[in-house]
């Protein structure tokens, strides 16, 4: 390749610059655009080029040598490698639709987990534009590459139809309706998390807690767990023309929270999203609402996150890391039966009692 990168990243797209460096290069990689021991620009340079920080280039580097794409060398440079410079037992394609801060950590432990156990990992972003066009990039990989297992986030009826005709296993990750034909899945099970908060709630004195969604994205299990706790929930849906990016999702529990609060509703609230409990949380402060004394909340977080509010919150937490290692040991036991595994393997979460609820004494 010549001394520039084939391809832009773009400042206004709701995936970070890391992860849209990390797919770039990745791209170029799968399509022959870079080809195997072909050297980058150094980190400088790549950072003038993209308009990004050197800090998060290096970072997107460090994530593509975790994952075998890549090889940096003080002397040499950052080289492309060769799937076949290393052994691997096994290639797993995982068509993901996610960009937030959790999916990104996610799949970095699930890099991790597959790279140490020699499986190599092809990530093919999935936007609606792939899909309505047939799925081009699947199909270029599928007819160029062995492909042992093809991880399927979402619902994607036509490309399970496509792996049937080609006899490639497959294993759904997080489907509503996933296919009897599939070797595997992995589900959220948070109910126990749910269960928990709702008792929680009940010994705070609640007898309802108002649930705010970003958008029209209930969830059962939430919802299920709250009445057999003996807790009635209410379902909060803003009316707002808020996008659907980290920004839409904060401006949405903002203007939910104004609108219980003028109604004087707000007493015990959950925040489906860790945005939305910004948007809450900005619009509680402006009120001047004591807490946990006035009102009370609990929303959703990822463990490790910077804290978002000047006491501790009370949350139901995932843990991105925990879930792609059993991402990992999913596609293992996928890759190695030989028969579809009845049992989906479950991504659960707990809740964590922090200083924004208050139970009765």
């Amino acid at each position: 390749m010549g001394n520039e990168l084939p391809f832009k990243v773009d400042r206004l797209q709701s995936v970070s610059l890391t992860e849209q460096i990390v797919r770039g290069i990745q791209g170029c990689v799968w399509n022959g655009t870079i080809k195997p021991g072909e050297r980058l620009p150094n980190i400088k340079a790549m950072s003038a080029q993209l308009n990004a920080s050197e800090l998060v280039v290096r970072h997107a580097i460090g994530r593509l040598s975790a994952m075998g794409v890549l090889v940096a060398r003080p002397k040499s440079g950052i080289i492309v490698l060769d799937a076949g410079s290393r052994y691997w037992r096994k290639h797993v394609v995982f068509l993901t639709r996610g960009n937030s801060v959790y999916a990104l950590r996610r799949d970095e432990a699930y890099h991790t987990a597959c790279f140490n156990a020699h499986v190599r990992i092809s990530m093919v972003p999935l936007p609606d534009c792939e899909v309505m066009q047939g799925l081009p990039t699947v199909r270029a990989i599928l007819d160029t590459q062995t492909v042992d297992l093809v991880v399927i986030q979402g619902m994607a009826s036509n490309i399970v139809s496509e792996l049937g005709n080609r006899g490639i296993r497959f294993m759904h990750f997080c489907d509503s309706s996933p296919s009897k034909l599939a070797w595997g899945r992995v589900e959220f099970d948070i109910r126990e998390a749910y269960t928990d908060m709702a008792k929680h709630f009940l010994a705070c004195g609640a007898q309802e807690v108002a649930v705010v969604y970003a958008r029209n994205n209930q969830n059962t299990q939430l919802e299920d767990s709250f009445t057999t706790a003996g807790l009635r929930s209410r379902v909060i849906i803003p009316r707002t023309d808020a996008e659907n990016s980290p920004e839409g999702h904060e401006q949405a529990g903002y203007e939910a929270t104004k609108e219980m609060l003028s109604r004087k509703q707000a007493k015990h609230l959950y925040y489906y999203d860790e945005y939305v409990a910004r948007g809450g949380i900005a619009a509680l402060t402006e009120a001047g609402c004591a807490i946990p004394g006035e009102v009370q909340f609990a929303c959703h977080s990822n463990k490790g996150n910077k804290p978002m509010f000047r006491m501790p919150l009370s949350i139901v937490e995932a843990d991105p890391a925990e879930h792609g290692r059993v991402m990992a040991e999913a596609t293992f036991a996928a890759l190695e039966s030989s028969k579809p595994l009845k049992q989906p393997f479950p991504l659960k979460m707990r809740f964590v009692v922090g200083e924004t609820t208050r139970e009765k004494r």
